[in-house]
């Protein structure tokens, strides 16, 4: 039996198998499916594996072409989650806070300006409002490795929380401006790295006034504030020889490690 095209029906075909004028109206056409060779499949294969790969490379050039920005804090899009750390230097906390019961236990790791990283786990516990929380003293649960950025990471089970929030730990010493002519003043500050508050500060460089020395050397001396900062404001004389000074400072009886500098035009 010889097989007409569309869907109209033989007149071969038994009546009682026949498709009725009502039915053949609403019944769509069958689908044409054109025959692909062999090779022609292959080439559409490629091509799409080609857009893939440049795809590919294209997000790889962007993601390092534009890294991700410093974060401090950072909460979900649905604002169900809320993490980062609060404080300054030494006195950083560590916390998330959580709408509901999303999670009881999680892992939290630092990663510290050498590379190391430590993690350890904790518990999330109720608040007022029907919120959860966790807040870890980072210092208490991870090491010092001194100062520089560090990094911690939240994971409750399903990765990383993204994305990783940064921190900083003193001593620090900042000038500013860092370039000043003779006679103008700067602005002296940074992170005490844990100095207790009763203590000072001492900055010790050349290129301040010699109204009090340490150990021979022009010096100046601020207070330790609660926060674990200080900052204190220093006019350079007006006679002082244009160069660049180093800074350094002292605190608790031991030096901060660190080097300020200034240039004076």
């Amino acid at each position: 039996m010889t097989e007409r095209e569309g869907f109209e029906p033989s007149n071969e075909v038994d009546p009682r198998y026949a498709i009725s004028s009502r039915a053949r109206s609403t019944t769509p056409a069958p689908l044409r499916v054109e025959a692909v060779s062999l090779g022609e499949r292959k080439r559409i294969i490629l091509l799409g594996m080609r857009r893939c790969i440049c795809l590919g490379v294209l997000m790889a050039a962007l993601a390092v072409a534009a890294p991700a920005p410093a974060v401090t804090r950072h909460c979900s899009a649905t604002g169900d989650v809320c993490y980062g750390a609060f404080g300054i230097g030494s006195h950083v906390r560590l916390r998330v806070t959580l709408t509901g019961n999303l999670f009881h236990r999680y892992t939290l790791c630092v990663r510290a300006p050498d590379g190391t990283r430590a993690c350890r786990r904790f518990h999330t516990w109720p608040i007022a409002h029907g919120l959860y929380q966790s807040t870890q003293h980072w210092r208490a649960h991870f090491p010092n490795k001194g100062p520089g950025r560090y990094r911690a990471t939240w994971n409750a089970g399903g990765g990383a929380f993204q994305p990783a929030i940064t921190f900083r730990e003193g001593p620090s010493i900042h000038v500013t401006p860092a370039s000043v002519a003779a006679g103008q003043t700067v602005r002296v500050g940074g992170l005490a790295g844990g100095c207790p508050t009763p203590d000072s500060v001492t900055l010790i460089s050349r290129a301040f006034p010699h109204t009090h020395d340490f150990a021979g050397l022009p010096a100046v001396f601020t207070p330790v504030r609660s926060d674990d900062t200080y900052a204190t404001f220093v006019r350079i004389p007006a006679g002082k020889p244009a160069r660049r000074y180093a800074i350094t400072a002292r605190c608790g009886g031991g030096n901060f490690g660190v080097t300020g500098h200034l240039r004076v035009r």
